[in-house]
């Protein structure tokens, strides 16, 4: 099965990413980027979730709430994508090309996060091509949520009347475009890497 080489990898490489920022921390003097440790596992949420709703497939009710909280969770993965806008702005400017690197690892942990888990849930519950196209639409959706109206995951339990408000608000306005776009996009790169990661795995 392709699986365990596929989920070693997201350790290996999580675990390398891990190694690198407090190796920055140790070079620069500086915690800039520790906070990339929070995101990451933020990113790695969603394949337990996956792995816990095919472990609970056959009990309707927690297979439906495991679920749901992968499916919340997913735009954290690809969401590390994003945070290689730092490279931009955080010192000291010898370290960028060190960054960068440091970011594209935990970028690609999350990538591979969103294709693991969602291969994984669509082998097993045997989903249509248009469910996995509706959730990568959602999660670009949900990265521009979290990019650019800097909302987080937990603030549906702590304020959801706040973020329906202002998604609502929001759609009504003048950037609605900008949405669509962004959603559009990572979706597209989410989609093409998908269904070129499922080929690769069904012509084994």
């Amino acid at each position: 099965m392709y699986r365990k080489p596929v989920v070693s990898f997201i350790v290996s490489l999580s675990v390398f990413a891990l190694a690198l920022s407090l190796l920055r921390l140790f070079l620069s003097e500086e915690t800039s980027y520790l906070w990339l440790n929070w995101n990451l596992f933020l990113a790695l949420l969603p394949l337990l979730f996956a792995w816990l709703a095919i472990h609970f497939s056959r009990q309707f009710l927690l297979n439906k709430v495991f679920l749901f909280l992968w499916l919340f969770f997913l735009p954290n993965a690809p969401y590390l994508i994003t945070d290689l806008i730092h490279l931009n702005t955080v010192a000291p400017r010898s370290l960028v090309w060190y960054d960068g690197v440091m970011i594209f690892s935990y970028a690609l942990v999350g990538v591979f996060v969103w294709l693991t888990s969602t291969l994984l849930l669509e082998q097993h519950f045997h989903w249509k091509k248009w469910v996995i196209w509706l959730i990568a639409l959602l999660t670009g959706c949900g990265i521009y949520l979290g990019r650019n109206l800097r909302f987080n995951s937990w603030d549906i339990f702590y304020r959801p009347h706040h973020i329906f408000q202002e998604t609502l608000s929001f759609f009504e306005g003048p950037f609605i475009d900008s949405i669509f776009f962004m959603s559009l996009i990572f979706a597209t790169f989410l989609l093409v890497c998908y269904f070129a990661m499922q080929k690769i795995f069904k012509d084994k």
